[in-house]
């Protein structure tokens, strides 16, 4: 179900709705996928980075709330379902969720960045922000049903292909 938290949340829907209307209207294929938490080289200013960063510079790791769960998926298998996605007829009929369909917690990540970068940072809980997601995994029925892709056991496999 489309339920935004937050404004980013709210582009989102905003802009698969406009894409259903333009279809309706013109007539036109489209292919609608909702990523969920991409991470992978050369990305900034989101939590994988941030974390890498602060391990870097020798920084506590900030997380908020701490129990949240979210699915990370690599820049990898995104791009390679935009490329099965062109000209791909079932990937026409309907949204599809790009991800992992498991969740990574943010102290998992914190502490396997702390390893393969071989920080001794510390990580500290800080009050719960409102507008955070608490809990996301992606439905991943129709993504593999449409691609055929298979999907690494380990959703955070790609941060050691980044850091080495």
């Amino acid at each position: 179900p489309l339920m935004a938290k937050n404004p980013y949340g709210a582009s989102k829907v905003a802009g698969e709705k406009y894409i259903q209307v333009f279809q309706q209207m013109e007539s036109f294929e489209t292919v609608i996928l909702r990523l969920a938490n991409v991470y992978g080289e050369r990305d900034y200013n989101r939590v994988v980075p941030i974390f890498m960063d602060n391990i870097q510079n020798k920084q506590n790791i900030i997380i908020y709330g701490g129990k949240q769960i979210i699915d990370f998926v690599s820049i990898e298998l995104v791009i390679e379902t935009l490329f099965l996605s062109i000209e791909n007829e079932k990937a026409v009929n309907g949204p599809i969720n790009v991800g992992t369909g498991m969740g990574s917690t943010l102290f998992d990540l914190a502490k396997r960045l702390k390893v393969l970068m071989q920080g001794n940072n510390e990580i500290i809980v800080e009050e719960e922000r409102e507008a955070e997601v608490k809990r996301f995994t992606s439905d991943v029925k129709r993504f593999h049903k449409t691609f055929r892709l298979e999907i690494d056991e380990d959703p955070l496999y790609f941060l050691e292909k980044m850091i080495s």
